[in-house]
């Protein structure tokens, strides 16, 4: 007797209406955090808050459509002959079935929504790494990524037995989603880890909570998206995929806020070179006195010679780095020279963007800080009481 196998439960309208909805309150949700912080948000970033408002919207308005279109065809479903619902849910827009303005309008639809989302994380990015070389680096790697995501929105657009274009373009779409979930765990990874490590798990102000948060949930949507590419017709994976894209990013500029924004990577800095001049006034001073006969090191060149010295050098040279930093350390010693040179004209350029930054930043973080914690300890240690001091 010949068994036949029954289609998989994944593309089931059970599973279906139940990832819609699952998305739908995380879409909710975060729209609610958005909308109750925005007089925090708005105040630090007015681009980013927009762009995250944006985003949420029209997510909501994306899964409210689904919704109502597969509670719709499910209702004419169950009122004829033979008054059951089907099993398998249908590919959305559905051109056997729908005009062509409604598939162009849910296709354009489809592709702001995504546009929307990933221009969000990739803003946030230029956050995180704010130089001119490091912004053209994410705009040149993720900015095609994104084109070809949403661009192949209008595949929909193709009959429902062209399976070939179908198929190219769910895979073109997977492919890339799952290269820029990739590379945005990355540069969260890289940031936290490596570039700013003494801010970005600190406990207070719940830091570590929102980089532990926003690693997870960019964890989820990396697994989430490489699925998707053995299992191309499991639409409601690229929903959960977006929604953590929004998600990723709001936790991420939480985690930023948290850790001082630019202006804790600023003050680190400050503190590292005040740990050098120490060091070389030490050493100097400890010089003369083995040594009476010879001249003793003016503490104008001790200032001067220590100030000659980086004080990201320093962050990456002290033995309390973490093993991650000590790690690219000794990787970046066995480099080619031409790989170590490209390397610190990117960490200078880095560096003199935080710097620039910072002072354009000092003013609003110290508003937003006293508004929302005035008498913290997170306020007091981080927040620069003299805007003086950037110059």
């Amino acid at each position: 007797m010949t068994e036949y196998e029954g289609p998989p439960f994944v593309l089931s309208y059970p599973v279906h209406v139940l990832m819609n909805g699952i998305v739908f309150a995380f879409t909710v949700s975060l729209l609610v955090h958005v909308i109750f912080t925005a007089v925090y948000h708005f105040p630090l970033n007015h681009m980013n808050f927009l762009l995250q408002l944006a985003s949420c919207l029209l997510m909501l308005i994306m899964e409210c459509t689904k919704i109502g279109i597969t509670l719709s065809r499910m209702s004419y479903a169950g009122s004829v002959w033979p008054y059951m619902f089907p099993f398998m849910a249908p590919r959305l827009p559905n051109a056997s079935r729908w005009t062509t303005v409604q598939t162009v309008f849910y296709s354009f639809l489809q592709m702001i929504t995504l546009l929307s989302s990933h221009a969000t994380h990739i803003q946030f990015l230029t956050l995180l790494f704010p130089s001119k070389l490091e912004t053209r680096m994410i705009y040149w790697m993720l900015t095609p990524l994104v084109l070809i995501t949403s661009g192949m929105s209008f595949g929909n657009l193709a009959a429902d037995n062209d399976l070939k274009t179908l198929d190219l373009s769910d895979a073109l779409m997977n492919i890339c989603d799952s290269s820029l979930a990739l590379l945005y765990m990355s540069g969260l990874l890289i940031w936290g880890c490596l570039v700013n490590w003494r801010r970005a798990w600190r406990g207070d102000g719940s830091t570590a909570s929102f980089g532990a948060f926003a690693i997870v949930v960019a964890l989820f949507k990396t697994v989430i998206s490489f699925v998707h590419i053995g299992y191309d017709r499991v639409y409601w994976m690229r929903d959960l995929s977006s929604i953590f894209t929004i998600w990723q990013s709001w936790l991420g500029f939480w985690w930023w806020v948290s850790a001082g924004m630019n202006i804790g990577e600023y003050a680190d800095r400050l503190q590292a070179k005040k740990h050098v001049v120490q060091h070389v006034s030490r050493r100097g001073s400890e010089g003369t006195q083995a040594d009476m006969p010879e001249p003793a090191e003016a503490p104008e060149a001790a200032h001067s010679s220590a100030s000659d010295i980086s004080p990201q050098t320093y962050l990456f040279t002290t033995d309390s780095a973490p093993w991650a930093v000590r790690l690219v350390r000794k990787i970046g010693s066995l480099a080619p020279n031409v790989m170590q040179r490209r390397f610190e004209y990117l960490r200078s350029a880095h560096s003199t963007a935080i710097n620039n930054a910072a002072v354009d930043q000092a003013a609003s973080y110290a508003r937003v800080m006293q508004s929302w914690m005035p008498s913290a300890d997170l306020l007091r240690r981080m927040r620069l009481q003299d805007k003086t001091m950037y110059d």
